[in-house]
């Protein structure tokens, strides 16, 4: 019923942090569904160290933003 039972799955859990940043919404906006954009950041939280600060920084010339370590 189960097959073969000498079979065995690994699994492995890796917390993962990502940030998005949209410009469709006001700030006092309640959000009601799937906010659809690119990622801009992302980071396994367990090569985080646990206490770190970032940047939020925005390249003004094209629009873009970046999150970088402080």
């Amino acid at each position: 019923m189960f097959g073969d039972p000498g079979a065995s799955i690994t699994a492995q859990f890796k917390p993962k942090l990502s940030a998005y940043i949209t410009r469709e919404y006001q700030a006092t906006e309640m959000l009601r569904g799937e906010v659809v954009t690119d990622e801009i950041w992302s980071q396994n939280l367990d090569e985080l160290d646990n206490i770190t600060g970032w940047y939020l920084m925005e390249d003004r010339d094209n629009g873009t933003f970046a999150i970088v370590l402080a």
